[in-house]
């Protein structure tokens, strides 16, 4: 094998993406979970959660916020390496990237209400959450497959 293939092997994956493209789309779609859950949490979830804490004389971290916009863009990305490894299998597009994203909502989210059950998030705030979460990160999903299978990434119905 030349050098300039065992190169090209490295440095690309399924579809001909890199590993930078797939960061590239995890990030926008970090970028537009963000946009969907960081307002509705400030503005509707905060104030619930404070409650909460107050309620069970816990202090609240000023580094909560900024750390939930890393993990967010940490979770797109891993959303994003998943779709690329899917594809694989599935034909590339909207449908499979929202068949990954789905699936990492099932763990994501059963990991919440485990919180829930065990008393450490109340479950009006779950919810509260788990709405524009599970929203943020479908349209996430949809952006990564846009970003990386640009050809590709309609809808069914627009074939």
């Amino acid at each position: 094998m030349s050098a300039l293939s065992k190169r090209r092997t490295r440095s690309s994956l399924v579809g001909g993406s890199t590993p930078r493209s797939i960061v590239a789309a995890g990030l926008a779609g970090g970028v537009v979970l963000n946009l969907v859950d960081t307002p509705w949490s400030i503005a509707v979830m905060v104030p619930r959660m404070q409650d909460f804490l107050d309620a069970h004389h816990l202090e609240s971290s000023a580094f909560t916020g900024p750390w939930f916009l890393l993990v967010h863009f940490a979770y797109m990305t891993l959303v994003a390496w998943a779709y690329r490894a899917a594809c694989e299998r599935l034909q590339p597009g909207i449908g499979s990237a929202l068949l990954v994203g789905g699936a990492f909502l099932l763990v994501n989210r059963g990991f919440g209400l485990g919180n829930v059950l065990i008393g450490l998030l109340p479950g009006s705030v779950f919810l509260g959450v788990s709405m524009s979460f599970v929203v943020g990160t479908l349209l996430g999903c949809i952006v990564i497959a846009q970003v990386l299978d640009p050809g590709r990434a309609r809808s069914p119905d627009a074939a």
